[in-house]
């Protein structure tokens, strides 16, 4: 958690980032099972996370205030998580893959990812003029990468979003 302007938040980069160390052999799986092409890891890396089960977790667990975010390795473990807890792990064993910026994009209620691959073709959110392709962790259907719900993509034309760059 971080302390903000707006109050208490989770701090997503630390986070992602801490995270990221504890996920390196699962990423390194990825790379071996799929290879260096980073479009089938996208794939491959995007549908693992996707395929877990979603559930959301109370916002306070034994006593402490967690905002229903979930580590990584409790997502793994539990086989379940929210669009946030999602994002947060996808953005954890991607930036085991790959150098590309990585942004969480927060639309009301809802959670995507956005990573810096401006010449793959899906939905996209321009951020300090990159490109970043859109990403659901957790919608009513399996998506690909760069389709995402009807829900997030009209929050985004819309301009009702949030972001942070997290890796």
């Amino acid at each position: 958690m971080e302390v903000t302007p707006h109050g208490i938040a989770v701090d997503y980069k630390r986070l992602v980032k801490d995270s990221s160390a504890r996920l390196k052999s699962l990423a390194q799986e990825f790379r071996r099972t799929y290879g260096a092409s980073r479009k089938d890891l996208l794939t491959a890396v995007h549908s693992f996370v996707q395929s877990i089960p979603y559930e959301q977790d109370p916002p306070v667990e034994n006593g402490r205030y967690t905002a229903g975010v979930e580590v990584p390795l409790k997502v793994l473990y539990q086989d379940h998580g929210d669009c946030d807890s999602k994002a947060v792990l996808f953005a954890a064993l991607w930036a085991n893959i790959s150098r590309a910026r990585i942004i969480l994009v927060q639309v009301p209620g809802h959670m995507l990812v956005g990573i810096a691959m401006p010449f793959v073709q899906g939905e996209g959110l321009i951020v300090q003029s990159i490109r970043h392709l859109l990403l659901e962790m957790s919608c009513h259907e399996l998506t690909l990468p760069g389709r995402i719900s009807r829900y997030s993509a009209d929050a985004v034309s819309n301009g009702d979003f949030k972001y942070r760059i997290v890796s």
